[in-house]
């Protein structure tokens, strides 16, 4: 989805990586928090790159990734029913795209692939 301040919030494409390290990095100061012991871009890739395993929502402006949102998706046993759930994290938009809609639009499209992808409860 396309809106009149140039930015497009789509899901995430393979490619989209580097762009959502270095956003994270700079949203969130010392992202993820301590070392992995690998590159930041190899940490991204064994939290959230499993397309089974999680949702990434990315905010786009001139090919830069200016917004980021995550959900990790388990899967958790409640009164004997199999439920599917996720769990929201790691979202950022860029200092300078900030105030314009991004975050709300990506929980927009978030919740839209929640429900598309038949997760019961997201938190």
């Amino acid at each position: 989805m396309k809106n009149a301040l140039e930015y497009e919030v789509r899901p995430y494409e393979e490619g989209d990586e580097a762009g959502i390290v270095e956003l994270l990095g700079l949203a969130l100061p010392g992202w993820p928090g301590f070392d992995p012991g690998v590159s930041t871009v190899e940490h991204w890739e064994w939290k959230f790159g499993d397309p089974d395993g999680s949702l990434v929502s990315v905010a786009e402006s001139g090919g830069a990734v200016v917004g980021c949102s995550h959900v990790i998706l388990c899967r958790c046993i409640v009164d004997g029913e199999e439920l599917l759930l996720g769990n929201g994290l790691d979202v950022a938009v860029h200092p300078d795209f900030r105030k314009r809609g991004i975050f709300n639009a990506m929980t927009e499209q978030r919740m839209e692939m929640m429900r598309d992808r038949g997760v019961s409860l997201a938190f």
